[in-house]
């Protein structure tokens, strides 16, 4: 399939952030020059704010701040699947001492992350559920790890706003499934083992 994502700048502070983004999600994207021409199955162009003029097209993002590339990222794979606002968004959480987070949207992968700290994990799943408009938001977290988990969820339960879902979901056979889709890297293994867990229906906690 073409790619449907180009990033077109000059820049290459922006350039290698957004790119370097797009590789870790596994996003095929092109890559031009402002003034370059382009093709009709791109759906979207990010691009810096300096050289926005040089580009037209219907759907262009700026980035100028590395900070803010998984947003540029995010909104540009909404952009791509068509959507202006998802069914159903669901965080997955696998608790342990690296924090594996896969973001779905409507049953699609959107990000793969992994945190070290309960304070990195919830500020990241605000965040999104914040970024993301949806009908409905719901954070799935494993059962096991039960004192990461436990205090995962305690933080959850105060950060959360009241209309999120805040479910527990058995984590039995994710971490064999995820082995089979990723390399055997820890982070990628959390990440990929939240990805089982966002993927199943859970008791809910609230």
């Amino acid at each position: 399939m073409s790619a449907q994502i180009a990033v077109a700048t000059l820049s290459g502070r922006v350039y290698y952030a957004v790119v370097n983004e797009l590789k870790k999600r596994g996003v095929p994207f092109l890559s031009l020059k402002p003034s370059d021409p382009i093709p009709v199955y791109v759906k979207v162009i990010v691009t810096t704010i300096a050289e926005k003029s040089k580009i037209k097209h219907r759907h262009i993002l700026t980035c100028d701040a590395t900070k803010d590339v998984e947003k540029i990222v995010d909104k540009a794979l909404q952009i791509m699947s068509g959507k202006t606002v998802y069914r159903r968004v669901v965080i997955g959480i696998d608790p342990g001492k690296t924090f594996g987070v896969a973001v779905l949207g409507d049953e699609r992968v959107l990000k793969m992350l992994s945190y070290s700290t309960v304070r990195e994990t919830v500020n990241s799943a605000s965040e999104v559920l914040e970024d993301l408009r949806a009908a409905k938001r719901i954070v799935r977290v494993g059962d096991g790890a039960g004192p990461y988990r436990r205090s995962l969820i305690q933080a959850l339960s105060k950060r959360l706003p009241k209309e999120v879902t805040l479910e527990t979901v058995s984590e039995k056979e994710t971490t064999r499934i995820a082995k089979e889709s990723v390399s055997r890297r820890k982070a990628l293994l959390d990440a990929a083992s939240a990805i089982g867990i966002a993927s199943r229906s859970g008791r809910r906690i609230r």
